[in-house]
């Protein structure tokens, strides 16, 4: 079960984790999904922690400091997938865009 705990902080986060000796099995890849709820819940712990630590600095530049250490922890998981959401919906947005401005002219 250990073994399930580091492989769920290896994919999950940048922490370092000491690396195993020998590849994963199936069933303990299957294991480490169990684990995923409470890597969240640490990670959720460590910036809130943060943020109760540095609640006298000012808003904005604590919710950026909040997001650095966010994405530091994860590498950017999360923001991967919203990036990727964010070219598709912009992109047909804005094709539909020009094939408008084009008629007009």
């Amino acid at each position: 079960m250990i073994r399930a705990l580091a492989l769920a902080l290896q994919l999950l986060t940048w922490l370092p984790v000491p690396s195993l000796t020998t590849p994963p099995q199936p069933r303990e890849l299957g294991l480490s999904v169990l684990f995923f709820p409470g890597v969240g819940l640490l990670i959720g712990a460590l910036l809130t922690g943060m943020h109760t630590a540095l609640w006298l600095v000012d808003p904005g530049v604590l919710a950026a400091l909040v997001l650095m250490v966010w994405v530091l922890l994860t590498g950017g998981l999360h923001l991967d997938g919203l990036a990727d959401f964010a070219y598709g919906f912009f992109r047909k947005r804005a094709a539909s865009w020009k094939q408008h401005g084009s008629k007009d002219h």
